[in-house]
């Protein structure tokens, strides 16, 4: 029988749920872009300052979470061994 070890599913399973997180970190850094939409059209400034607020410190909590999920995706990617050799692929063509 072809069984996988623990430890290599619960490897599986850690970058699985890393690459679980890309979804809601998009979906939050869009519901912070709004607010900041949302900051533009307000009359009252001073409703517009806290909106706007709001967004900045919720675009520095999504960006603290990216880094700390760029680590984990690295750390569990199934071929970490051959990028760390070779160099990982970055976003950009």
């Amino acid at each position: 029988m072809n069984q996988i070890s623990p430890k290599a599913a619960d490897q599986k399973d850690a970058f699985r749920r890393a690459c679980g997180m890309e979804d809601p970190l998009r979906g939050i850094r869009n519901f912070a872009l709004a607010l900041d939409r949302v900051a533009q059209t307000l009359e009252d400034g001073n409703a517009a300052a806290i909106v706007q607020e709001l967004e900045l410190a919720i675009c520095a909590r999504v960006e603290e979470l990216e880094e700390i999920h760029g680590f984990f995706f690295q750390l569990h990617h199934p071929d970490r061994e051959r990028f760390e050799r070779e160099g990982w692929p970055t976003g950009q063509s």
